[in-house]
């Protein structure tokens, strides 16, 4: 047993920290004034809620654009999964717009399609479980590829360099 003393007039709740989660504690309550403690409230028992332990982030996050529309994304499960991984979510900004979508995903890799042709994209990553979603891996920039020029050459010029 251990007693938390409060010296806070008016004040009827107190906060008692540094308990461990997932565990019974019985708690009373005992008024002290100048003559004395009074009598001690019933006890009651009250449980702590479970610690909430989300993923780490992912490992050996992995991007490659693979066509001019395409990025192969993938990954390893984080080291610290603090239970079952339910999922993946990955996030994929258009680096110059800052146009932001996310997509679920399953497995240890996901291809994104119908992407802009040589593009900048910033990918981040993050797993999740029963507990809500993870740490986050850090930025992972890649580009698109590029493709074939989509109309032929316009205002060609052309300069004489030397006599040949």
């Amino acid at each position: 047993e251990r007693a938390v003393n409060t010296s806070q007039p008016g004040t009827l709740q107190l906060t008692v920290g540094n308990l461990k989660p997932e565990e019974t504690y019985t708690f009373r309550v005992v008024a002290y004034n100048e003559w004395g403690p009074g009598e001690s409230s019933q006890p009651i028992k009250v449980a702590t809620q479970p610690e909430l332990q989300v993923p780490g982030p992912v490992e050996n996050l992995r991007a490659v654009s693979t066509s001019p529309t395409s990025i192969l994304v993938s990954w390893d499960p984080p080291a610290y999964a603090n239970g079952p991984v339910q999922g993946y979510r990955l996030f994929c900004t258009e680096t110059a717009t800052g146009r932001e979508q996310h997509v679920e995903v399953d497995g240890l890799s996901y291809r994104l399609e119908g992407l802009k042709k040589f593009t900048e994209y910033t990918l981040r990553f993050l797993a999740y479980n029963r507990y809500g979603p993870g740490v986050s891996t850090e930025d992972v920039t890649v580009t698109t590829l590029s493709d074939v020029p989509s109309a032929m050459p316009q205002n060609i010029s052309l300069e004489v360099v030397n006599s040949r």
